[in-house]
């Protein structure tokens, strides 16, 4: 009997047979979306995704990039007023685990400078290579 106990104690104290935090604890679902597109479609598409990320795990379970590049870095520019408003919100909603990424080679080729870009968003150094790095370090690719 008291072997059953010993076996019963060393099986409670490694964790092994009652349900632990580690077990319960929710996920933090990791995300990169791409937007390389000037269709307004595609960035509404991007931005419903985002929200509906946000709002099926929860914010403090998500971390989600958003990295715009080529034709797509309209989508984050201060002049798009509706998109620049729905950054800002979606920023609200989820203030530690949403960035937002403006390709700076981009960014040079066509003449747009931080100034020009949305609250919260900032510059990666090459938009593809950004998304290539997320994606190594373990984030799930999207492309709206």
């Amino acid at each position: 009997m008291s072997r059953l106990i010993v076996a019963a104690a060393a099986v409670l104290a490694a964790g092994l047979w009652a349900p632990s935090a580690r077990a319960q604890a929710p996920k933090k679902h990791k995300i990169v979306l791409q937007i390389s597109s000037a269709d307004p479609a595609v960035w509404k598409t991007a931005f419903n995704n985002v929200d509906n990320l946000i709002a099926g795990f929860g914010a403090g379970n998500v971390d989600i990039k958003v990295v715009a590049y080529g034709p797509g870095l309209a989508v984050f520019k201060k002049a798009n007023e509706p998109m620049a408003r729905h950054i800002a919100g979606a920023k609200k909603m989820c203030p530690l685990g949403l960035e937002f990424s403006a390709c700076s080679v981009t960014m040079k080729k066509v003449g747009v400078y931080a100034k020009d870009l949305a609250p919260y968003v900032d510059t990666a150094d090459s938009g593809i290579v950004r998304v290539l790095q997320l994606q190594e370090q373990g984030y799930v690719y999207l492309r709206p």
